[in-house]
């Protein structure tokens, strides 16, 4: 290396020496600030105010509930996170045919519109993982 490059080596180091530590600055301040991650809150029914039937697992609680209309209503509660995270519920008709009411993601409370029962006086529930493809639990409620 002769003089004259030992010069200009010397300047390119100096200049990325001070060059380098104020673009990072600069990108630093021009990352846009994110807002933070809102949980979703799924707006609910109001409870019905009779309560059919409750039924009592080791997992989970549900009861059927129902107003002067007639109307049903299927109140979910999740004592502990399910260890599928992929939980429907669906309601199976007289037929067999399956009604899908909504899903069950984690610990707490759910509120889900049923249809009317069927002519027998029965409801059949059942809790269904479809990544899997399996019937975790099925639940009947004589009415």
């Amino acid at each position: 290396m002769n003089r004259q490059l030992r010069k200009r080596h010397r300047i390119v180091w100096m200049v990325l020496a001070v060059l380098i530590p104020f673009l990072v600055i600069i990108s630093w301040l021009l990352i846009p600030s994110l807002e933070p991650v809102k949980a979703i809150v799924s707006s609910q029914p109001p409870a019905l105010p009779v309560v059919l039937r409750t039924i009592q697992r080791p997992h989970y609680e549900i009861e059927l509930q129902t107003d002067k209309q007639g109307h049903l209503q299927l109140e979910w509660w999740s004592k502990v996170s399910l260890r599928i995270p992929s939980a429907v519920v669906y309601q199976v008709r007289e037929n067999g045919e399956q009604h899908l009411i909504g899903r069950i993601e984690a610990r707490g409370h759910y509120r889900f519109p049923l249809e009317r029962k069927d002519s027998t006086g029965r409801l059949q529930l059942q809790l269904y993982d479809f990544i899997h493809e399996q019937v975790i639990d099925t639940i009947n409620i004589s009415l």
